[in-house]
């Protein structure tokens, strides 16, 4: 199949072990016509596209055939429900957000003020425990963070960025972060 156009190919072949030529054809891949609505903050745009039919499509994970990566956050079937899993005939809108990469929150403990920060990292970069950060032009220590539903704490814990829902990290700054400013 061209992939570029999603249509069969034909021509001639010669096997290369038997030295014999024949004609060969590869079917098409069936389209289907769906809308796709990207979702961005406050904006969002509509539009009608295709994809083969056979295409699997999963909520969280990246839309295929899509030149800027986008995740699919619904799926609505032709019968109007929401479901978490379908082939694309079976889809009439599918819901998108831009893939940036994964959005990690902070809470950054300052003395006795904590503040919140959020970071857009590439989801393969590894959080550890005990390493230092630069958030907002400062450094912090990582004291801990939530993964997996878990609060882990111990040095060098680490997880993959996309799996991490909160660090928390102390100012590494004299004075120490502690109970006075």
């Amino acid at each position: 199949m061209d992939p570029g156009t999603g249509k069969g190919v034909s021509g001639l072949a010669r096997c290369r072990t038997c030295h014999t030529t024949h004609r060969f054809q590869t079917p098409t891949r069936r389209q289907h016509v769906l809308a796709e609505i990207v979702s961005d903050g406050a904006t969002s745009q509509r539009k009608v596209r295709s994809l083969p039919a056979d295409e699997q499509l999963t909520v969280g994970e990246r839309m295929p055939e899509r030149a800027a990566p986008a995740l699919i956050h619904k799926l609505d079937r032709l019968d109007g429900r929401s479901v978490r899993t379908a082939m694309a005939r079976e889809v009439r809108t599918v819901w998108l957000t831009p893939d940036e990469g994964a959005v990690v929150k902070f809470s950054l403990v300052d003395g006795r003020r904590t503040s919140s920060a959020r970071i857009t990292i590439s989801p393969e970069t590894r959080i550890v425990v005990g390493a230092l950060i630069t958030v907002d032009g400062r450094k912090w220590h990582i004291s801990g963070m939530r993964a997996n539903g878990r609060t882990w704490r111990h040095p060098e814990d680490s997880f993959p960025a996309s799996q991490v829902q909160r660090v928390y990290a102390r100012r590494n700054t004299r004075p120490p972060a502690g109970n006075s400013d």
